[in-house]
């Protein structure tokens, strides 16, 4: 049976609250550390938005959380980006593109 959960990621732009959602496909993986082998839960993306960089102070974030939002951009081009291109929408595609460039 397969689980889903709800990444949510708060933003406060100028007097201005939104929210980021993005449902996560909940999978379990094997672990190992010096101790003992155990089972963790991985969290994958299924949404495939880009999510809008002009809103983020890329100065704010860790390099992993860069490699991140790059990850999931470069996810978001290839399986969007694909479908664009099958079906001929090249403005949409050229949007996708600079929607989903990377950050740093």
């Amino acid at each position: 049976r397969r689980r889903y959960a709800m990444c949510e990621r708060d933003i406060y732009v100028l007097s201005s609250f939104t929210k980021i959602l993005t449902v996560m496909l909940v999978n379990l993986a094997l672990a190992a550390n010096s101790v003992r082998i155990m089972n963790v839960e991985v969290f994958e993306p299924i949404t495939v938005v880009p999510i809008q960089t002009k809103m983020i102070d890329a100065s704010l974030l860790t390099e992993k959380e860069i490699l991140w939002l790059n990850n999931y951009h470069a996810k978001v081009r290839s399986l969007v980006g694909d479908e664009l291109k099958s079906q001929g929408k090249k403005d949409v595609y050229r949007w996708l593109l600079k929607a989903t460039e990377p950050l740093g």
